[in-house]
Parts: structure tokens; C-alpha cells; sequence
């Protein structure tokens, strides 16, 4: 289940690479994360963002996230606005905020940081995987819809 999370604006300043003139602003549009243990096998935290650069939407950058030891490549749509997304085990997945570095991908060694939340995954489990659960639907709805012709 992903829950919607107060939304608020990050801002930092970096030279060149990311914003060649002058400091970026970030600012989170929208953030989720997953915290049912029940219903998934690891923990997500996805950001929605945009980057401007003196006003104007920085488009087309070429962004890495790096949260504790995990980087992965920032999603673009051309227009300024980027999505992270960052999954761990769920005992491994880090709680309360936590700040991502975002550096430009051209060894320039620009960043800037954006904060993300998440609860961390509720201690709550079946006792049963939730596959074999679908499985047991199923096979009930078979049965039905069969007894019923």
C-alpha cells in the first residue's frame, strides 16, 4: 500500500553541473512508500520532483540519487520534472527522513540533496504468504463460477 506523505520543498545549491548558471532549487511534488509487510517483499520510497535553474525548468539532466549505499539513475521526462525510486529488504530500509544526494552523472561532482520519509514496513505478517492467499481466491472463484454452469 503506498501512502501519499506531507509534501514540502528541498533546496540546495551546487555549482556548475547540474546548474550551470547559478544554484538549483528542488522541489518535491510528490512522495510514496510502501509500509504493508504483508502485501510486499521490500520496502519502496518514490519521489516526484522538479529542478529549476534560475526560474527556468532544468530539463534533460542526467541525475544519480544515492541514499546510505544504494544509487540508482533519476527518471526524466524532458520537461524538469524527475522521479526517484529506492527499494530495500524491508529490515534494511531506512525510517523517519532521510536526505538523497543528487549529483550530475558528468564526473563534474555537483550535487545537491533532496529529503525523503518513510515510516519503514509495519511489523505486521500473515501467517501465510500472500501468494498462496491469491491462490486459495482463485481456486475458490473457479469453483463457483464451475458449480455454477
Amino acid at each position: 500500500m503506498l501512502s501519499t506523505v506531507v509534501l514540502f520543498a528541498a533546496i540546495a545549491s551546487v555549482s556548475a553541473g547540474i546548474c550551470p548558471s547559478g544554484s538549483p532549487t528542488v522541489t518535491k511534488v510528490e512522495e510514496h512508500y510502501t509500509t504493508d509487510k504483508a502485501l510486499t517483499s521490500e520496502t519502496l520510497i518514490t519521489a516526484k520532483f522538479q529542478v529549476t535553474c534560475g526560474g527556468s525548468a532544468a530539463k534533460d539532466l542526467s541525475l544519480v540519487a544515492t541514499l546510505g549505499d544504494q544509487s540508482t539513475a533519476v527518471a526524466s521526462d524532458g520537461e524538469g520534472n524527475y522521479q526517484v525510486s529506492l527499494f530495500w529488504p524491508h529490515g534494511n530500509a531506512p525510517r523517519g527522513y532521510s536526505t538523497v544526494t543528487l549529483s550530475a552523472t558528468d564526473d563534474s561532482g555537483d550535487s545537491t540533496t533532496l529529503s525523503v520519509y518513510s515510516s519503514g514496513a509495519s511489523s505486521t505478517e500473515l501467517p501465510v504468504s500472500t501468494e498462496l492467499i491469491v491462490l486459495g481466491i482463485v481456486s475458490y472463484a473457479v469453483t463457483v463460477a464451475a458449480n455454477m454452469s
